[in-house]
């Protein structure tokens, strides 16, 4: 298989370089993380799309036209993705302190979150252009530059990195294993995309079914997008979860990291 990037580093120079990622043990991690966490994960997830939520519930409440309305739910929706990279970092820290036995506290594991904000969407819109220009080339050069860089954010996060130097990290931490990473990736996708298609669905469709069948004004779109969103809000901490959980697995069973040692900046 092809490098589609050469970001400085081929194999991991210390620890169990032929080791691959336990598809089992990160998907049960992922999700006896969330779940044992879902309260302060949940309240992280609520705090950090706040802004977003609370957008949405303006274009519900407010007398305001329909085109109004609509612009101001696009907005939410974009303000949304950018603020899904701030959870992505917060709980990369959260996701270790427990993994490592621990409570993470939930003004620490936002803080987190927010001091890394600048640094995560920058590695967010670089690695995402990257993957961008693999599937516009053939598809799968996108899917393999991907789990290229899978735990580039919990590497910027975790180990203050730079754009490349978290590229060049995750690179190097999952080269051999990448059909271990598409596998989880695979599975937490499918499942993330199909309960929020669901979600959405009823949700909209029960405010459709409210409206007795009329023309459905947007603030009632809203109201039904922002119950959707608050729904989600678990399963957006799942998809999060999952990549701190491999990255995780992959510095401890394959660089043979103390656990304690991962997140010692922080303290």
């Amino acid at each position: 298989m092809p490098e589609m990037l050469n970001l400085g580093l081929a194999e991991p120079a210390t620890g169990n370089p032929g080791y691959e990622l336990d598809l089992g043990r990160v998907l049960r991690q992922s999700f006896s993380v969330t779940w044992s966490n879902l309260l302060p994960f949940g309240l992280v997830g609520l705090a950090v799309y706040s802004p977003a939520l609370l957008l949405l519930g303006l274009a519900a409440v407010l007398p305001v036209s329909d085109d109004v309305a609509r612009i101001m739910m696009t907005t939410s929706d974009l303000l949304g993705r950018l603020l899904g990279l701030v959870l992505a970092g917060a709980l990369a820290y959260g996701v270790i302190e427990n993994l490592r036995g621990r409570r993470p506290a939930i003004g620490q594991t936002v803080g987190v979150g927010l001091r890394s904000g600048v640094r995560v969407f920058l590695v967010s819109l670089v690695s995402g252009i990257a993957t961008v220009v693999g599937l516009v080339l053939c598809i799968v050069p996108g899917v393999i530059v991907y789990c290229m860089l899978w735990v580039a954010v919990p590497v910027a996060v975790v180990e203050q990195a730079g754009v490349m130097e978290a590229m060049d990290r995750s690179q190097n931490l999952t080269a051999g294993t990448r059909l271990g990473v598409f596998a989880v990736n695979l599975v937490i996708g499918v499942l993330v995309g199909a309960c929020g298609f669901m979600v959405y669905a009823l949700a909209i469709g029960g405010v459709m079914i409210l409206g007795g069948g009329e023309a459905v004004p947007a603030s009632r779109l809203a109201a039904g997008q922002l119950a959707g969103s608050l729904l989600l809000i678990p399963l957006e901490c799942l998809q999060a979860a999952s990549a701190a959980v491999g990255y995780y697995d992959l510095r401890v069973h394959r660089e043979g990291a103390e656990v304690d040692e991962l997140v010692s900046v922080f303290e």
